[in-house]
């Protein structure tokens, strides 16, 4: 049975302290067909070289730093006043 299990990155910013402008408002979903693909792609990266064991989510790790990048530009002071970044798995 598969893993049903979801992630997300939510980056949430606005001018007001703690009053998202929900213009601003992404959301990367990272869902459990896409975690499959990370696994299957780890498990053959690892079947053809001497790096078996260390997994690469290469889906995982792309949502991630875009995630970040945005945060990263939302924090700056010039274009809002707080950003924020938040992870879960659901």
């Amino acid at each position: 049975m598969p893993l049903a299990a979801k992630g997300a990155w939510e980056v949430r910013a606005g001018i007001i302290p703690g009053q998202a402008m929900p213009e601003l408002t992404r959301r990367w979903v990272y869902t459990s067909a896409d975690r499959e693909k990370d696994e299957t792609e780890s498990q053959l990266a690892a079947e053809r070289s001497a790096t078996a064991g260390l997994a690469y989510h290469a889906i995982f790790a792309k949502m991630r730093a875009e995630a970040v990048d945005y945060h990263l530009q939302m924090s700056n002071p010039r274009v809002m006043n707080w950003a924020e970044l938040t992870f879960i798995w659901y």
